[in-house]
């Protein structure tokens, strides 16, 4: 099967679509031929000797992916982008036979064009899967889409009544700079030089000199620009505080209490 995945990121966008379509891929690599479709910003991201990555241009985009989806014969497609245009989802309907999966989905018209839809941070506490038109929805944190050890990572973290150890981890590029609001909101905690924080950038964040800066007097305070073991350093704090993002699901998934 030839899976083509649609998703953008960077700065504006955040990083969310990649990080959590590179999760998915990471899983289907050994039984699937995949190809990336993405944006500048999120090409060294997913570049990876597994599958294949495509920037797609600037201009005529619609038109060139129903060529792309004609041209490979892709066999299913992912979406997980911030509105996913119904025109060319109906255009892929009726002129090719792939499957169509939307991701954190919620336009009904798009939603029509599709085969299924994963919506892992819309609905209740409990997931639950219906049937809108012809489309297939599963809604609901049952399927949210996480790394493995985050799981494990659960399984031997233990609450603490003392805070002593912070996580902050506000996004793959924190466009709305609350890393700085954060710092200084610290500044106003009394004991915070006996605390520990640990500030996780993201590797789309433009602020890392900027916070290097702020921070560079306060031994307590600690900056690591991109991780590749995020349950790792989740699972040693004894508080986090993210935005309302994967992190925020990462974070609920070891039990770390959590400020959103």
């Amino acid at each position: 099967m030839h899976v083509g995945i649609f998703a953008d990121g960077g700065y504006e966008k955040g990083m969310g679509h990649v990080v959590r379509m590179k999760r998915l891929a990471e899983e289907l690599k050994q039984s699937c031929l995949i190809t990336f479709y993405t944006n500048q910003e999120s090409e060294a991201f997913l570049h990876e000797e597994h599958w294949r990555v495509i920037v797609k241009p600037e201009l005529q985009q619609h038109e060139f992916i129903l060529r792309e989806i004609k041209s490979k014969k892709l066999d299913l497609l992912l979406f997980d982008i911030l509105g996913a245009p119904a025109e060319l989802l109906k255009k892929i309907k009726t002129e090719t036979d792939a499957k169509i999966v939307l991701f954190e989905e919620k336009n009904g018209k798009s939603i029509q064009y599709s085969d299924a839809v994963i919506n892992g941070i819309y609905g209740d506490i409990r997931g639950r899967v219906y049937i809108q038109g012809n489309t297939r929805i599963y809604e609901g944190p049952d399927y949210l889409i996480l790394h493995p050890a985050f799981q494990a990572a659960r399984e031997d973290y233990t609450l603490k009544k003392d805070c002593r150890n912070i996580l902050v981890a506000l996004g793959g590029s924190d466009p709305k700079q609350l890393i700085f609001k954060v710092l200084a909101a610290a500044d106003q905690v009394p004991d915070i030089k006996d605390k520990n924080i640990m500030f996780v950038m993201g590797s789309a964040s433009p602020h890392q000199e900027a916070v290097r800066r702020r921070i560079e007097k306060k031994p307590q305070y600690k900056m690591t620009e991109q991780t590749n073991d995020m349950a790792g350093l989740m699972k040693q704090a004894d508080a986090a505080i993210v935005a309302g993002g994967i992190s925020l699901y990462e974070a609920i998934c070891i039990g770390v209490p959590c400020l959103v």
